[in-house]
């Protein structure tokens, strides 16, 4: 077994280490720059547009369409600037050129606010969508790759943000502000995709390991706080990813070696006015662990694909199908279960993909709309037993389907008024065959079992208006409302939204925010009991003041304070000290039975978020973040307590080094404060032989401070017709002991501990032909 291991170390590491001066070293093949340019209000082209690679004479001007091509670039990493009469400039980095490819950038170009003459000043490389918060970010697809620590996990680069907090390395839920992980949305090209992972927690956004290929993504942006009208049933934050399109020009093939699977990507054109481009990628884990035979470690088996094809009816009008799924599966047993310090073990299988189709129509210059229709399949057979007993703790039969409609226009009425409109439409047709085993509450209680065999069919109808008003140069006002309709609940909620972006000076703005938010229960949550129609949706009050400085054109200072309320959060009278959603993702995600429940549930977030980050302009860059916060909510006891997700303080620092177009180093380090949990009673617990929680201390305790180094290498080859990239990777690279959990051994009968990931290899290759 050992010979094996090493052998695959050994072949990695040749093809990681070679010598530079014997493969191409001075990086001399070249490749393509393709994209377009628009103004970020309208998507109206700019026609005429200049854009030129920084560091050579290469250029092109945009087409009537707004569309420019770029040949004979350079390999490697590239620097692109456009420019564009009265509007801002833009420029792009982390630009990846490689041989025998093209390579497809967008440029959204703002409007100058400040100018001198016929000199538009320059306000860097960040491009800020008008109305968002100064915390709001947005990541390339290189970025998004070689971050030290994600393996090519959207999720996971997020981390290195001061808005995320710190929970458990083997989940990837994302913590945003202190809120539940069920408070995120996701889409891609502008269609919903509940849930982006392997192993999802139903009805929430979290799992183990991202199912996007990020060779896919063209980028992401991701808005923490201050959403604006079009997005809704989310009380925390909107990730929004763009696919690239395929190669235009031929057919062209990559294979992939990972964490995250062994597979590939294939693109080319679609009748010259078009292209297509899929990836498929499957888990090796399992038949490694068969092959080095590591005794009783049962590997899961999990694989997905995405596939976007984009056709280009006229020039005007742009038709796109999505599609994206995964598979997991992954059956353990109690031996393992007791090896692993486990406190349950399952068998899953799930399924999960969602298909849609969009027609985007650029009307004029001063008008354009976007129409989706998608479908959404959830398919999720679980049993979860507990360890030693071997209780069926849980039964999961549940098929989940939801169609979906998505329309969204925007309209520039005059240079200073603009409006943005639209609707939404979905229909659930969920089934559930479910079974959740009794529980012992944190007070001692013991909640019943329950079984349930139901059909929901109901749907959700949303409408959305707002307004963006440039009183005078340097404000833009922005004001919305949106209204949903939910026919379980007959209820109709109203949530108003406004923001005001101040430019003090051209490297200075100042923005906040204030706005009402509304989101509905998961369906399974109402699909156990008749009463949960009687539910309030989930409400939150955001408020956000934050400043953002350009320090200089590569490198930008964000500070921002926020408050977020939050109400009508479900509670169980049987445990009044308990935050119940909170509760529930902390475990193993069961869904619970929960048989009279209240929406009286209250709870709060502020806190302070500072952050400089620098792009890479030449040879390095970084992210240095920091945050600290509370998060607390009250109990139907009256006691204000701590949230399961209160950090009180994060810290991070992240960075690359490229020394030349061959090499890169990185690494990520963090820092915060631990998490609160409610201890065991001991005593009790020992009389009783299971765990039993001291409610008088509900999340009054808090575990170590966490704290992590991820390192990372990646070598670039560049062949004469071909790429390869070959990266190592080591997560908590000095093996620190972060605790995941305490739980209560039955076998031994004594509190135990659980870690989270200990040093961890990530060896990965990437090869283009």
């Amino acid at each position: 077994m050992l010979n094996k291991i090493k052998f695959i170390v050994y072949l990695l590491s040749i093809l990681l280490f070679i010598n530079p001066t014997r493969i191409n070293a001075q990086a001399t093949g070249t490749g393509e720059i393709r994209g377009k340019i628009m103004d970020i209000e309208t998507k109206s082209p700019l026609v005429g547009a200049n854009i030129v690679v920084s560091g050579t004479k290469l250029g092109a001007a945009a087409d009537e369409n707004g569309s420019f091509c770029i040949k004979n670039v350079p390999v490697g990493s590239r620097t692109i600037k456009a420019t564009y009469l009265s509007y801002n400039d833009q420029t792009l980095t982390d630009i990846i050129v490689r041989v025998n490819r093209q390579t497809e950038v967008v440029f959204e170009l703002k409007p100058a606010t400040y100018q001198t003459g016929e000199v538009v000043v320059n306000t860097g490389y960040f491009n800020q969508t008008p109305g968002s918060a100064v915390t709001a970010q947005a990541f390339s697809y290189e970025e998004v790759r070689r971050a030290p620590g994600s393996a090519g996990d959207i999720s996971r680069i997020l981390f290195s943000l001061p808005s995320l907090g710190k929970v458990d390395d083997q989940k990837n839920s994302l913590i945003v502000r202190g809120g539940n992980p069920m408070e995120n949305g996701f889409f891609i090209d502008d269609i919903e995709v509940p849930n982006i992972n392997h192993f999802p927690s139903q009805g929430s956004t979290g799992g183990a390991l991202g199912n996007i290929n990020v060779d896919l993504l063209r980028d992401v942006s991701f808005a923490p706080g201050g959403l604006n009208a079009s997005y809704g049933d989310w009380l925390s934050s909107v990730i929004d990813m763009s696919f690239r399109e395929g190669n235009r020009a031929k057919t062209q093939v990559q294979l992939d070696f990972s964490l995250m699977g062994i597979g590939g990507v294939a693109e080319g054109p679609i009748a010259e006015k078009g292209s297509w481009v899929l990836s498929v990628r499957r888990s090796y884990l399992d038949m490694l662990v068969k092959w080095i035979n590591v005794g009783s470690t049962v590997a899961p088996n999990y694989a997905d694909y995405q596939f976007k094809g984009v056709y280009d009816i006229s020039p005007k009008n742009t038709l796109e199908i999505l599609s994206t799924g995964g598979y997991d599966n992954y059956s353990t047993d109690n031996k393992v279960a007791e090896e692993n310090d486990m406190t349950a073990f399952a068998h899953q299988d799930i399924y999960e993909q969602t298909t849609g189709i969009a027609l985007k129509t650029l009307w004029n210059e001063k008008a354009y709309s976007r129409n989706s229709v998608s479908l959404t399949t959830d398919y999720f057979t679980e049993d979860y037993f507990e360890t030693t007993t071997q209780r069926l703790l849980f039964k999961n039969r549940s098929k989940e389907r939801t169609l979906k409609f998505r329309n969204s226009n925007h309209l520039k009425l005059h240079d200073r008024h603009s409006l943005e409109f639209g609707l939404e439409a979905k229909y659930y047709f969920h089934d559930y065959d479910n079974y959740y085993g009794s529980r012992q509450l944190t007070n001692g209680a013991v909640e019943p079992s329950i079984q349930f065999n139901k059909r929901m069919q109901e749907y959700k109808a949303g409408a959305f208006l707002q307004y963006f008003l440039t009183p005078i140069s340097g404000v833009t006002l922005t004001t919305g409302c949106r209204a949903d309709y939910f026919s379980f609940t007959e209820r109709l909620s109203i949530t108003p939204k406004a923001s005001i972006q101040l430019l003090l000076s051209p490297v200075s703005e100042i923005t906040a925010y204030a706005g009402m938010y509304s989101q509905t229960l998961p369906m399974v949550m109402h699909a156990q009991n008749p009463k949960n129609k009687e539910l309030s949706d989930l409400k939150a009050e955001q408020f956000g003041i934050g400043y953002g400085y350009l320090l200089n054109v590569d490198t930008k200072l964000t500070i921002e304070g926020y408050l977020k309320k939050y109400k009508n959060f479900p509670m169980n009278p049987l445990s009044p000290s308990a935050f119940m959603l909170d509760e529930m993702q902390a475990g193993e995600n069961f869904m619970g039975s929960y048989p009279n429940l209240v929406s009286e549930g209250k709870a709060q977030t502020y806190g302070v978020e500072v952050m400089v980050q620098k792009k890479l302009a030449h040879d390095f860059y970084g992210v240095v973040s920091g945050t600290w916060f509370r998060s607390k909510y009250t109990g139907l006891d009256g006691v204000e307590r701590n949230r399961l997700y209160d950090n009180q303080y994060i810290f991070n620092l992240s960075g690359g080094y490229k020394p030349d177009e061959n090499w890169e180093f990185s690494a990520r380090w963090v820092i915060a404060g631990g998490i609160p949990y409610t201890p065991f009673d001991a005593a009790a617990s020992a009389i009783a032989g299971t765990g039993v929680t001291d409610d008088a201390k509900t999340n009054a305790e808090r575990m170590p401070a966490y704290h992590s180094l991820n390192l990372r290498v990646d070598r670039r080859f560049f062949f004469e017709k071909s790429n390869l990239v070959v990266y190592i990777s080591v997560w908590n690279a000095y093996n620190n002991q972060n605790v995941a959990q305490y739980y209560w051994n039955l076998k031994d009968n004594k509190q135990k501990t659980v870690y989270q990931w200990g040093a961890l290899p990530i060896l990965g290759m990437e090869y283009e032909f």
